[in-house]
């Protein structure tokens, strides 16, 4: 009986672990999504949430990123 029971809360664990990498991938994916529309000049949030379904909340948190990544770079410059 103790080894059932610890067979599978292991096979939970490793469900567990594998739904955790399935959601980072998609995070991962709808990041990549977003930058390449950014780059590719598409900087609107509703016009990206258009064309990807991404949720706007997704949107907001990976353009609060870019532009700060953005600022980042333009006073690395002025620095250099």
């Amino acid at each position: 009986m103790f080894l059932f029971i610890t067979h599978t809360l292991f096979c939970l664990s490793n469900y567990q672990k594998i739904a955790v990498q399935k959601m980072t991938s998609a995070k991962e994916t709808q990041c990549q999504t977003i930058l390449h529309l950014w780059n590719q000049g598409i900087t609107n949030d509703q016009e990206i949430h258009r064309r990807t379904s991404i949720p706007l909340a997704t949107i907001y948190k990976n353009i609060k990123k870019l532009k700060k990544r953005e600022m980042w770079l333009m006073q690395k410059e002025m620095v250099s």
